[in-house]
């Protein structure tokens, strides 16, 4: 990659003298990343394959436009904010309580473990605001689901 700043150090000196070399420090940037900054890119094999925004630099899955630094949850399964931890919106089983990706065991004793639960309910899977039999129910209907 040393040919690639080597290039862009020959653009600079052949495109921005004057704006490096006597304007102001935002002038310089300016022409830099209007003349330079993409060749040097492209050189150094910083692009952003999936058109979301984000280069190989940064993007976690430079293949798949919905996957990037600070990305929406899409509920498919898919980690798409890059941050390690699929979240509710990303999360394609509602019913897999402790994210490992699959309704098991775990799932049903998390769910008994506040059963009877009235208010601010995290394992309310059905949505009625409390942990009761309807709960129960329908994390059984799921159960041995891989998501």
């Amino acid at each position: 990659c040393v040919g690639c700043f080597a290039d862009q150090s020959t653009c600079v000196s052949n495109n921005c003298f004057f704006a490096c070399a006597f304007g102001s420090e935002a002038d310089c940037e300016a022409c830099v990343a209007q003349n330079c900054q993409a060749d040097f890119e492209v050189c150094a094999g910083i692009v952003d394959l999936d058109q979301d925004g984000e280069s190989t630099i940064c993007d976690c899955d430079d293949s798949d436009g919905t996957v990037y630094p600070g990305a929406p949850g899409t509920a498919s399964g898919v980690d798409n904010n890059c941050d390690g931890v699929l979240s509710e919106s990303e999360a394609a089983c509602p019913l897999d309580l402790d994210g490992d990706l699959a309704v098991t065991v775990a799932d049903v004793l998390s769910l008994l473990s506040e059963f009877g639960c009235e208010a601010g309910c995290t394992n309310d899977v059905d949505g009625d605001g409390q942990v009761s039999v309807a709960d129960v129910l329908t994390l059984l209907s799921g159960f041995g689901t891989v998501c």
